[in-house]
């Protein structure tokens, strides 16, 4: 009988590095929280009864966040081998390229630079490891259709 499939099929690729339900873990729940965009007031003191606003230009990218269950063996390897080997923490590091393909689906990705700010690890006694991870977005989020 064949390993239930409890991932989303969802893949995260941080620089050449891969994050994926055959090897390092099953992604089971993937999320882009708090992308917002900057309001410029536009009132003044004649201003009547309301105030006014423009939008702005710039937006925020917000966070990605990430829950997994993981492979122990398979990602000390690969944190090692996108932080670089003897690092601390996971939060460590400069940003990186950012691919999020979605549902397993190779035609449908968000692309962004990112670097992590939180990880947070849930290792209980005879079960399932797990972790969710929390990603700062800079720069411009792309949706690319292949």
């Amino acid at each position: 009988m064949a390993a239930p499939d409890l991932g989303s099929k969802t893949t995260i690729t941080i620089g050449a590095s891969a994050m994926d339900g055959g090897t390092t873990m099953d992604v089971t729940g993937c999320s882009i929280n708090g992308v917002s965009r900057e309001v410029i007031p536009t009132s003044h003191f004649l201003t009547a009864v309301a105030n006014t606003f423009l939008p702005s230009d710039r937006y925020d990218g917000g966070e990605l966040v990430i829950q997994a269950q993981l492979d122990h063996t398979a990602w000390v390897a690969f944190m090692a081998d996108v932080y670089g080997t003897g690092s601390t923490a996971p939060t460590e590091g400069d940003s990186s390229s950012v691919d999020v393909v979605l549902g397993g689906v190779a035609a449908e990705i968000v692309r962004f630079s990112a670097f992590i700010t939180n990880t947070d690890y849930d290792i209980p006694d005879e079960g399932l490891m797990t972790c969710e991870m929390t990603f700062k977005v800079t720069g411009n989020i792309e949706f690319v259709v292949v």
